[in-house]
């Protein structure tokens, strides 16, 4: 766009200077209504603005040049190459815009995660130290209570005077049996045995019934004139 013109000649016609001044004078107030138009949508420094105050210039100075020398008329328009490149300039700096705002809204939404993710790493450690002190507090409530507990159970064995033993070395079930299996049965069949005869014997020694008629006659020194067995039933 630096080495195209912005305006290319596109008719020259010799005139008298009355008619170049009509002529000049209606470009004048075509350029100055669409400067108007211009200036009601976009501000003074946008280029086709600028370009507008540029044409009204031209305008004025080619005014100034007829009233002067009054030789020739010359038309000018936009140059189509260089409007083409002004328009692609313009929809590239629209575009570049809306890249550098949807950057910056992405740049916050990073700076908003990020700001998330600490608070929550702080938050996280912050919920880890409460659990720690939690367990503490709970271990120290669970030894308390055992404390009372023993305090309670200790007074209560003071007030029924009943001591408090504890086992130095507690029990142990041995490896190997004392005795013997074989031991064990023979000792306990002997035992059985004598058992048996004891109770026998004293069945027998504190049974006062007669059980033949001989100890009757013996007893009461009379005779037996019938012995009957007795029936089970």
């Amino acid at each position: 766009m630096a080495g195209m013109p912005e305006r290319s000649a596109t008719a020259r016609t010799s005139a008298d200077a009355d008619k170049l001044l009509e002529e000049l004078q209606t470009q004048l107030l075509a350029d100055q209504a669409k400067r108007a138009q211009l200036a009601m949508k976009y501000a003074p420094q946008y280029p086709l603005v600028r370009e507008a105050d540029q044409e009204i210039a031209a305008t004025n100075a080619a005014i100034a040049v007829a009233q002067k020398t009054r030789y020739m008329t010359e038309t000018t328009d936009r140059d189509p190459a260089y409007e083409l490149l002004r328009e692609d300039l313009a929809k590239t700096q629209a575009d570049l815009a809306s890249q550098q705002a949807s950057a910056q809204a992405s740049q916050k939404a990073i700076q908003s995660m990020q700001n998330q993710m600490v608070d929550l790493d702080q938050k996280a450690v912050a919920q880890q130290d409460l659990e720690r002190e939690v367990k503490a507090d709970e271990d120290n409530y669970l030894l308390y209570l055992s404390k009372r507990e023993q305090e309670r159970t200790s007074n209560a064995l003071d007030q029924s005077k009943i001591g408090n033993v504890a086992l130095a070395i507690p029990p142990s079930v041995p490896a190997l049996p004392v005795y013997s299996d074989k031991a064990v049965v023979l000792v306990s069949i002997l035992a059985a045995m004598l058992l048996a005869l004891i109770m026998a014997y004293g069945t027998d020694y504190y049974d006062n019934s007669f059980q033949t008629p001989a100890q009757v006659i013996d007893s009461l020194g009379i005779p037996v004139v019938i012995s009957m067995a007795k029936k089970t039933a």
